[in-house]
């Protein structure tokens, strides 16, 4: 497992959910400002996927409702996966490629890699 990926669950608690579970990155000294690409699951089942270059705080503003008018109409239930990558515009190119798969490989994507 990569230092830059260590994972930890926390519990987060809201005033308009119960409870949610928060995965936190730690960063590492050597990697200044990483993007990274993530794909999140809503309440209703459907799969979201975006950039960031902090995974901790947009994983936060999700479930808070403030981070993207898709999530916040459906409800954030759970990250599923992210993956580092080397700059904002790998970034973008590779959340386009993602949100072009079909539901049955996006997951699938992030282990491939």
């Amino acid at each position: 497992m990569r230092s830059e990926t260590f994972l930890k669950n926390r519990k987060l608690n809201l005033k308009t959910s119960s409870s949610l579970t928060i995965c936190m990155v730690r960063k590492t000294k050597n990697t200044p400002n990483p993007w990274y690409v993530y794909i999140l699951e809503c309440l209703d089942g459907s799969f979201y996927t975006g950039i960031t270059k902090d995974v901790n705080s947009r994983m936060l503003a999700h479930a808070s409702g403030k981070g993207s008018k898709y999530v916040k109409g459906r409800g954030f239930k759970r990250l599923l996966k992210f993956k580092k990558v080397r700059d904002k515009s790998t970034a973008y190119r590779v959340e386009l490629e993602i949100k072009k798969l079909p539901r049955s490989k996006k997951l699938s994507w992030f282990d491939n890699i």
